[in-house]
């Protein structure tokens, strides 16, 4: 029966995903933040094998994405990534981060990360 079996690796990429960035140190991302140098980041915030780069309002998040920055720190952070990814599952173009703010989070989620996490 086995000779008949179908495995397809794209399935495993997923939680390869989540492995590496539970993988990746405190050490890793307050690196990565200060090599990014940029006053409006709040907080680089890691949930299973999503990325959210938090900036402080809203309105800096918007002006991030119209800026085009999402690719350039989805870049950065997959650079990290690839660190941990033992069985080369990951491929860039299937991975992205999203911006957030404090404020939303301050506002919609009373500043509980379990709140914003679900």
């Amino acid at each position: 029966m086995a000779d008949r079996l179908l495995v397809v690796f794209s399935a495993f990429a997923p939680l390869a995903l989540e492995e590496a960035n539970l993988r990746i140190t405190d050490a890793e991302i307050d690196a990565l933040h200060a090599r990014l140098s940029n006053p409006a980041l709040w907080k680089i915030h890691r949930r299973f094998g999503q990325v959210v780069f938090m900036l402080y309002t809203e309105h800096e998040a918007a002006e991030h994405e119209r800026a085009g920055l999402r690719k350039t720190y989805a870049d950065l952070y997959f650079v990290l990534l690839r660190g941990y990814d033992r069985f080369d599952y990951l491929r860039r173009e299937a991975f992205d981060i999203t911006f957030g703010s404090k404020e939303d989070f301050d506002k919609n989620y009373q500043g509980h990360w379990l709140y914003y996490d679900r």
